[in-house]
């Protein structure tokens, strides 16, 4: 038996679950559902207000636990100190969409890619309105960054942004059914089943 044999014996086995290093804290969220970890602000919704909430703090993310368990926000983890608060902007599209006006002085602005912004600045009010509630709808049905993929493409291929193209869309693109980046489809063949009429003009 030779020494390389002895060494492998020798060996233990891997462990059957992956390793995670997490830092587990608590804490309690104030009257705006915000909580402070390592010196920056998250805001985990306001729906949390004065709860007491379990904080896995990961390498990246920050991930944000009920008393039950239930997790009730993921956000990106942000070192040094941040002068804005950290929020999931998908979380705040919902509730800018009951109130349009408030896109244009909204916090999560800097989060939004720069050809998303500029067509809801450029938007009229009715336009503005319904984008802002299909954006919102994709945002909850597959998340922040696919739905905003998802709007980037429509806004390249000059589509009406609406709830029936953007959410299925969307949630393709998080599945990963959809190579984001050059092989979304055209769906404006299909324009006359959403549009009827559409296709005369």
């Amino acid at each position: 038996m030779t020494k390389d044999t002895d060494d492998l014996k020798a060996l233990r086995p891997l462990p059957s679950y992956r390793f995670d290093p997490v830092r587990w804290e608590t804490r309690k969220a104030d009257k705006y559902g915000v909580v402070e970890i390592d010196s920056n602000r998250y805001n985990i919704g306001p729906d949390m207000h004065g709860r007491r909430l379990d904080i896995a703090i990961r390498a990246t993310r920050i991930t944000v636990k009920d008393r039950a368990g239930r997790t009730v926000a993921d956000l990106k983890r942000v070192y040094g100190k941040s002068p804005r608060t950290i929020q999931d902007p998908g979380k705040v599209f919902p509730l800018i969409a009951s109130k349009p006006r408030a896109w244009r002085d909204c916090s999560i602005r800097p989060d939004v890619p720069d050809e998303v912004r500029e067509y809801l600045d450029q938007a009229d009010d009715r336009t503005l309105k319904s984008s802002l509630r299909a954006i919102a709808r994709a945002c909850e049905a597959a998340g922040f960054e696919p739905a905003m993929q998802a709007v980037s493409h429509a806004i390249t291929l000059d589509w009406d942004l609406n709830e029936q193209e953007m959410v299925p869309l969307a949630k393709r693109i998080a599945d990963g059914d959809i190579d984001y980046g050059g092989d979304l489809p055209d769906l404006n063949t299909y324009d006359k089943f959403n549009h009827p009429g559409k296709e005369d003009e």
